[in-house]
């Protein structure tokens, strides 16, 4: 007979189980008893793992209360991202309004607003709440269907002040304005930073050390100078694939195989 191995249980674990009809069925490698884990249920869980609920950790950030399995609430996540969307947008799109030219920099990002050219192509409200729920591609193909005006220059044109063909042309120049901008372009395709490869010093955008597996077997080779094979061959004909080995740090096998 065996003890049961939950914590602070004290039953003890049978040796079988007769099931209605009178069979037996051996239970040697059960680790809990009937109570614990009740037969016939497909308990296959850890019951000493305590076992973490929602709610139950805490976000480094703003020190209030996260989902298990997370390092910061959904708030901290939704505001991360918020903000670095829109850098980005506001990056391409500047800071100031295009018709005023009112400009407070990113304390005045609050005050513009984005203004459909076109309102039978507008899909969505273009704000900092709309930017995290979309992907990149929505967000910047809605962008460039829009303004950037001030809450004021907007509000005026709705009125009728402001006439609606200045508007386009202002558009029309802003954004060829930005489409001539190399920094401005890199920012709307979105394109990552590259690394360099070590073995090839060429530049890729995957998320590992070698561009390759050619180069990545190279990076890894014990000798990364080999040398070539009428310099072996003639070193092995002076000595012997052992001696040549042992120049190298490697053993005659590797020498022959090298040769091959």
């Amino acid at each position: 007979m065996r003890d049961c191995k939950k914590e602070g249980c004290e039953n003890i674990v049978p040796k079988y189980y007769v099931d209605d009809t009178g069979k037996k069925h051996h239970l040697q490698r059960r680790k809990f008893c009937f109570e614990c884990s009740p037969y016939g249920k497909h308990n296959t869980k850890n019951l000493n793992r305590k076992e973490i609920g929602y709610g139950s950790g805490t976000c480094p950030v703003c020190n209030g209360v996260s989902q298990s399995g997370k390092k910061k609430c959904f708030s901290c996540y939704f505001n991360d991202r918020k903000n670095v969307i829109s850098k980005r947008v506001y990056g391409i799109v500047g800071y100031k309004c295009w018709y005023c030219d009112y400009d407070k920099g990113s304390d005045g990002q609050g005050v513009l607003e984005f203004h459909h050219i076109f309102s039978s192509d507008k899909l969505f409200n273009i704000s900092t709440r709309e930017f995290v729920g979309r992907t990149w591609k929505k967000v910047i193909k809605e962008i460039k269907k829009c303004a950037s005006l001030c809450c004021r220059c907007h509000r005026e044109y709705h009125v009728g002040i402001i006439p609606e063909e200045e508007i386009i042309n202002i558009y029309k120049y802003e954004w060829e304005k930005i489409n001539n901008n190399e920094d401005k372009i890199k920012l709307i395709k979105n394109k990552k930073q590259g690394r360099f490869c070590p073995n090839c010093k060429n530049e890729f955008f995957k998320n590992t050390k070698y561009c390759s597996i050619k180069c990545s077997g190279f990076g890894k080779r014990k000798v990364i100078n080999r040398p070539s094979k009428k310099q072996l061959l003639q070193e092995i004909e002076e000595t012997n694939y052992c001696v040549v080995g042992r120049k190298y740090g490697v053993s005659d096998k590797c020498i022959r195989k090298w040769i091959d």
